[in-house]
């Protein structure tokens, strides 16, 4: 019996559409949203729909109106525009959650993951990329192209140069950067003027962080 409802459930999924999956997963935003979901994605091994959904989501926010009225992505065009907004942010929550329970999804085929750095508008689902980037980067779980890290550099340091863009997201913005530095003199330069921006009338929290960056910095 629980043979035949294995089978049973593993050919719905199949099945589901991206739609069915927003409906699913993404659109209650309840208690321990992201766990909750983490856990139930990764058990009925749907994490390509996250990855195609949340891709689909951020390459809408930067196509062409025609482009956004077509079919391929009607699913998210008939949402409305709060909708896309959420339905980012959440895929995103959901997404850092899968890495740090494993590392190793950053390299899944359908997530294209430095992609999505390059292009992600959503300010909210900046903090879970940051944060993911700045991880997968000292525990070297991705390697860069010469191409990719000098775009990744110049991204990051518009997302840096954003007054609205909150200093929870810099602050993964520069572990990022810390990295990024040990290859590249620009990259280096813009650590630098961020920590110089940072020590000015830092919080009690802000002043731990110096500390602990001072050294990697002029190590």
């Amino acid at each position: 019996m629980k043979g035949i409802l294995a089978i049973f459930v593993a050919q719905f999924f199949f099945k589901m559409t991206k739609s069915e999956f927003i409906d699913r997963y993404i659109y209650c935003f309840e208690y321990d949203f992201a766990n909750i979901n983490r856990d139930k994605i990764i058990a009925e091994n749907t994490q390509s729909y996250l990855f195609e959904v949340l891709k689909d989501g951020i390459e809408y926010a930067v196509l062409s109106p025609t482009l956004q009225k077509s079919e391929y992505y009607a699913y998210l065009y008939e949402r409305g525009s709060v909708a896309r907004q959420q339905i980012v942010f959440r895929c995103a929550y959901i997404m850092e959650k899968i890495y740090f329970s494993d590392p190793d999804m950053i390299n899944h085929p359908d997530l294209e993951f430095i992609h999505l750095c390059l292009i992600v508008k959503n300010k909210s689902a900046m903090r879970h990329f940051s944060k993911i980037l700045a991880h997968a980067l000292q525990r070297k779980k991705i390697r860069l192209t010469d191409s990719e890290r000098d775009r990744l550099i110049e991204t990051l340091a518009d997302w840096v140069s954003d007054q609205s863009l909150k200093v929870a997201v810099k602050v993964w913005v520069f572990e990022c950067f810390l990295e990024l530095q040990k290859k590249s003199e620009t990259a280096r330069q813009i650590t630098i003027a961020m920590w110089d921006l940072f020590s000015q009338n830092p919080t009690p929290g802000m002043i731990v962080r110096l500390k602990q960056w001072h050294k990697y910095l002029y190590e």
